[in-house]
């Protein structure tokens, strides 16, 4: 995987005094550096920036790279100032595949060998294999269905940020597939440690900086043994913040100190930890509309959006419905669509996006025993947007749900983001509870099945669906 084989080309570069490294694109952006510093930020400049004026030498002297093979280039041949301030004997530009290149240089005592060279050379190919193929999406692992140029640019940034160590943020609706998005380019990064994912509304406000940073025995009511924490699950590998908008600005603030230090204190303890850990964070709320309203840090925001990706809904991208089909034809249990099924597919709205897509293939496969399967899937398909009418048999039906004792956050909030009910049928149900706690919002913890801890957790998710 791409982490394994640049930490291989670092532990061959290290023994050679003053070293660099790095991965960048044919438009002179750095996707990844190690070794000696360098002064030029994320682009290679011809003038000031001293990191990649040896680069441009050779490329002016005619020895341009060539897409067979590697360009290499000594200091007898470089005649650069700048090569010579920084000692390097010899300098290495491997082409990988598509738009990247791989640039290696050594110091002035310790060039590059023949031997070198050749294992430089089969690093590279194996690198450019790897791009190659998440590009393609021929990999044999994990990979990203559709036919759509929303698809094709979305896989591209895939290869980028696997090839990256930045935060990325996804955006999207809910259903869009960020969750899978981000776990292609924890997987395609080679990053040795686990994919760790964190349902931040699921947790409640009190506990959540305990699960995130872990907590020592007695440092808060109910903390009975020592926990390590998510963030130290994800050493060496990558945690997912699921729905980062719902975290309060106070832990949004260690968050984004954790992303500049990689420290962080669990909580009772007086000592700081390290973890060398990515964050990827997903959301599908407006975040420019979450920073005017001081529910969410701009700061925050700025270092995160970095490296994003918005994945547009299905709605928008129909040409990947028939892909889609086809990749999870397994679902419908050897059964077959007609023409007239397909064509309702391929017309239908998806407020659930491939989520919903996914579980009308897996409720037809499971529910119709005719083959083809025909217009009687028009039976699955949802009519629900989170803007629409109120439906009083959603209402009703939530409300014997909560009598029964099921959590808010179960019958109302979680049937509500997969676009099973609208807007207005929250709306409803909170007003039914209103009147029976005469108006005291506090009063629907104990009604709608909610615990004291969770008022601020409800609070903010009505203010940020504008359903108060």
């Amino acid at each position: 995987m791409i982490g394994q084989i640049k930490d291989r080309i670092w532990e061959l570069l290290r023994d050679k005094e003053i070293s660099l490294a790095m991965i960048f694109d044919d438009r002179s952006e750095i996707l990844w550096h190690r070794g000696r510093q360098i002064t030029c930020g994320r682009k290679l400049s011809k003038g000031g920036g001293y990191c990649s004026t040896p680069m441009f030498q050779v490329l002016r002297e005619g020895k341009r790279i060539n897409r067979q093979k590697c360009s290499v280039a000594y200091a007898d041949t470089l005649g650069s100032e700048s090569a010579r301030l920084l000692d390097i004997k010899s300098l290495i530009i491997l082409p990988l595949a598509g738009p990247y290149f791989l640039y290696l240089d050594s110091g002035e005592k310790t060039g590059f060998s023949d031997r070198d060279i050749a294992i430089f050379e089969v690093l590279g190919a194996l690198l450019g294999g790897l791009i190659e193929g998440m590009r393609s999406g021929h990999t044999g692992g994990m990979k990203l269905a559709g036919a759509s140029g929303a698809v094709t640019e979305i896989r591209e940034k895939i290869v980028r940020y696997a090839i990256e160590e930045e935060p990325v943020l996804l955006l999207g609706e809910t259903g869009v597939g960020k969750n899978y998005v981000a776990e292609m380019i924890h997987h395609y990064s080679g990053r040795s440690g686990a994919f760790v994912v964190v349902n931040t509304p699921g947790i409640p406000d009190t506990l959540i900086e305990a699960q995130l940073f872990g907590h020592r025995r007695g440092a808060f009511s109910g903390a009975i043994d020592d926990n390590n924490g998510l963030v130290a699950a994800a050493e060496g590998g990558t945690l997912f913040l699921d729905e980062i908008a719902e975290l309060s600005p106070p832990l949004q603030a260690k968050i984004l100190r954790f992303i500049d230090t990689r420290m962080y204190y669990r909580l009772g303890e007086p000592r700081e930890r390290h973890a060398e850990v990515r964050i990827i964070a997903a959301t599908n709320r407006d975040l420019n509309a979450a920073i005017a309203d001081k529910t969410f840090r701009e700061d925050l925001y700025y270092r995160l959006n970095c490296l994003s990706i918005d994945i547009p809904p299905l709605r928008f991208r129909r040409e990947d419905i028939p892909v889609l089909i086809e990749e999870n034809r397994s679902l419908l249990r050897g059964k077959t669509l007609s023409a007239d099924a397909r064509e309702m597919l391929q017309s239908h709205d998806w407020p659930g996006n491939v989520r919903e897509l996914i579980q009308v293939l897996k409720a037809a496969g499971i529910r119709f025993d005719q083959d083809p399967i025909d217009r009687e899937i028009s039976n699955l398909l949802s009519r629900k947007s989170p803007g629409g009418e109120s439906d009083p048999g959603n209402v009703d039906r939530m409300w014997e749900e909560l009598r029964s004792g099921r959590s808010f956050w179960d019958a109302v909030k979680a049937p509500y983001l997969d676009r099973e009910i609208s807007r207005k049928d929250i709306q409803q149900i909170v007003q039914r509870g209103l009147r029976e706690t005469r108006g005291r919002y506090i009063g629907l913890l104990r009604l709608f099945n909610m615990g004291e801890n969770e008022y601020k957790s409800f609070m903010r998710f009505l203010y940020a669906n504008r359903l108060k």
